[in-house]
């Protein structure tokens, strides 16, 4: 039989890829080798002089921003405003270009050779994978939306823009509000490229989850499963440690900006446009945290679905072959030992009871907060 095409990496972050490199976030380029099928990450200073040139201009720009936006909040905080406007000024503001700015920096030189590994380690898992699915596929069965990251920022982009004109009323500010909204939206296209990092690793299972389920499959196909989730837990590991220190980071930002309560309540009676921007603020900050936790998430749950896949071959063992079923049975005992789990930094486990914790600090701290 023919093999089957099933899986493309270069495919899955095609669109990411222009967006990030467009903002400056993504300085190199994605090649295909034609012949071997293999992907792979041209990071080489004289093949992408110009997208470096771009990074290190839009990382300047972010560094003007950050020292904007700390004279601006610094000026207010002389004002003598309450403890949760210091909090709302001195930490929360600064840390939308702050993000920004170190984003820029580690996907300039730390992030893009980790970003080589993973797109090298992707692919080859990717050709493995082909190389297995000899059976009945259906072109459906991943029908992905390639380009949702683009339509999440074709709707954010109007509204921020929109946010500059409601709160603009003193031109003299126009930067820090600006700074704001351009650090805000490097902040989601990072968090947008995680997702989509963990949302590639959950393909890969699913379809590891779909070839389990065949019970023809030849007993040397089965070694290979094994290896092929070997290397996904090791591709996840690259993912970690490219994206920990910035996911971290993109917590504590989310954080500060959602226990800010008083905000919202100062802003009650100052006009319907004010506080319906604050609300659709607080509103997008809640949706960039949920949107990494269930991406997490429902990758760990793909694990656990190619554990359950597995345990029901074994319920059928008087239909397996003696050396079959020990091979399922070291399949099974090392998805049980596979350590597959997100982390900010390896200091916070990206779960839904991560998530639950948050809010109820949120609840805490924001109240405490009313209170000063």
């Amino acid at each position: 039989m023919t093999t089957l095409k099933t899986l493309d990496v270069v495919t899955d972050i095609k669109y990411i890829h222009i967006l990030s490199r467009f903002l400056g976030l993504a300085p190199y380029k994605i090649t295909k080798n034609q012949l071997s099928e293999e992907s792979s990450i041209d990071i080489s200073i004289k093949n992408n002089t110009m997208l470096i040139m771009w990074s290190g201009m839009l990382a300047i720009f972010m560094l003007i921003c950050i020292i904007t936006t700390i004279m601006h909040c610094t000026y207010v905080y002389l004002l003598d405003e309450s403890l949760s406007d210091n909090i709302h000024l001195i930490l929360c503001m600064p840390m939308f270009p702050i993000v920004a700015f170190v984003s820029i920096l580690m996907n300039v030189t730390i992030n893009k050779r980790k970003m080589a590994e993973f797109i090298t380690k992707i692919s080859h898992i990717d050709n493995k994978i082909n190389s297995l699915n000899i059976y009945d596929f259906s072109p459906n069965s991943f029908r992905y939306l390639h380009d949702l990251d683009i339509l999440i920022l074709i709707v954010l982009v109007p509204y921020l823009e929109f946010d500059i004109l409601i709160w603009n009323n003193d031109k003299t500010i126009s930067l820090y509000y600006r700074s704001i909204t351009y650090g805000h939206i490097l902040d989601i296209v990072v968090i947008l490229q995680y997702c989509k990092c963990v949302r590639i690793i959950r393909k890969r299972l699913t379809e590891l989850c779909r070839l389990v389920k065949k019970m023809d499959i030849p007993n040397v196909v089965i070694p290979q499963l094994r290896y092929l989730l070997t290397e996904i837990c090791d591709t996840n590991s690259v993912l970690s440690s490219m994206y920990g220190p910035l996911i971290l980071l993109e917590l504590v930002r989310i954080f500060l900006v959602l226990i800010d309560l008083n905000t919202v309540i100062r802003h009650f009676n100052r006009g319907f446009f004010k506080l319906f921007s604050l609300v659709c603020w607080k509103m997008m900050i809640i949706v960039e945290l949920v949107y990494i936790i269930v991406n997490c998430q429902l990758t760990v749950a793909k694990l656990r679905h190619l554990n359950h896949s597995v345990h029901n071959v074994l319920c059928l063992k008087h239909l397996l072959s003696a050396e079959v079923f020990q091979q399922v049975t070291f399949l099974l005992n090392q998805i049980s030992t596979c350590s597959l789990e997100f982390t900010a930094f390896g200091i916070i486990k990206l779960d839904y009871s991560f998530l639950c914790s948050v809010f109820a600090s949120i609840v805490t701290y924001g109240v405490l907060l009313l209170e000063f």
